[in-house]
């Protein structure tokens, strides 16, 4: 009861604090600002993409780097002036963190009802990551509901083909579920693909592409040095400078830094797939993206909310073994602990 209180407080600061907060601000330092330049352009028909100014970690700050039919779906926000498109940015920032919270219920074999859909809603806020991701308008939010819907319902490679032309590393699910459930995976997903592939090639022609596989692709694989960069694999770069064994001063990573982050992030998501190649395809796909995320060169720690889909897959999946019903989902002993660590 006592949890439950606190997830309903939860949704009065947000709606009651945060929301007023964000909604009067007037700056344009938010990553929104990103989606709502490169839609400007695709609107008026102009290049998404720069030359990169480097190869180094975190030079190129504030570039676009999602492929072009991305621009080309949000191009009609170009025509609303920027503050009415900041604060619809935040309506659907709350609309995907309500959605994510429901198929995080879902997933855990909780009933669907509003006090459930509460106490995962106040898990996911305590989650850090979570509000920094909301606050600069970031697009992270929908495509952890994106993934969460994806292992919880009928449509799933037609969320993850969604997801994976947002941000490319849902191709890493979309790989394993083509395996794992063939066809039933692999075609929606391909033709969700095909089909946002045309409409960038319609809009902007086949050197879109070239560059965002040159200007826009390269910039996450460089890495950050950023206090935010959670990155597993970064971390082992981090302590090399730390003790001295690597006199690394800025500029473009050198060849063993850059063949250690890509070996390390396959064996990390490989890893993955071999340890829970016994779990059910969720889990698996859970535990296996989330490994990809943190062994990649680049995991801003808005990532970090994905976490809770196979934390909430190995709920369900206990209260299966221990042949309990499936409500409530968990008590609330349990999830003061999680928010205990999570704090």
């Amino acid at each position: 009861m006592v949890f439950l209180v606190t997830a309903a407080l939860h949704l009065a600061i947000q709606l009651g604090v945060w929301l007023p907060n964000v909604w009067k601000r007037r700056d344009i330092q938010r990553d929104m600002t990103v989606y709502y330049q490169a839609a400007q352009r695709a609107e008026r028909h102009r290049p998404l993409y720069k030359p990169l100014r480097s190869n180094a970690p975190d030079v190129n700050r504030g570039a676009y780097i999602y492929p072009p039919q991305f621009a080309v779906v949000v191009s009609p926000v170009a025509r609303l002036p920027y503050l009415t498109y900041a604060h619809l940015c935040y309506v659907l920032e709350l609309a995907a963190f309500w959605s994510f919270a429901y198929a995080l219920v879902q997933l855990a074999g909780a009933r669907r009802n509003a006090a459930n859909v509460l106490l995962w809603g106040g898990l996911l806020g305590i989650t850090p990551g979570t509000y920094d991701a909301m606050t600069l308008g970031q697009v992270d939010p929908l495509l952890w509901a994106l993934f969460g819907f994806a292992l919880c319902t009928r449509h799933r490679g037609v969320l993850l083909g969604i997801s994976a032309q947002i941000k490319p590393f849902a191709l890493l699910v979309v790989a394993i579920a083509a395996w794992r459930e063939r066809g039933r995976v692999l075609w929606p997903a391909a033709i969700v693909i095909a089909l946002g592939t045309l409409l960038g090639l319609a809009v902007y022609g086949p050197m879109s592409f070239v560059r965002w596989a040159q200007w826009g692709l390269p910039v996450p694989t460089q890495g950050s040095f950023e206090a935010n960069n959670i990155s597993l694999t970064y971390l082992g770069l981090r302590l090399a400078r730390a003790l001295g064994w690597w006199s690394y001063s800025g500029g473009e990573l050198p060849a063993a830094a850059r063949l250690y982050l890509a070996a390390s992030g396959c064996l990390g998501a490989a890893g993955a797939v071999f340890l829970t190649r016994r779990q059910s395809p969720a889990m698996q796909y859970a535990v296996t993206l989330v490994a990809g995320v943190l062994c990649a060169p680049l995991c801003w720690i808005t990532y970090l909310p994905l976490a809770l889909v196979p934390f909430a897959i190995c709920v369900r999946e206990r209260r299966s073994q221990a042949g309990t019903e499936t409500a409530p989902i968990v008590t609330e002993k349990s999830l003061s602990a999680v928010s205990s660590i999570l704090s």
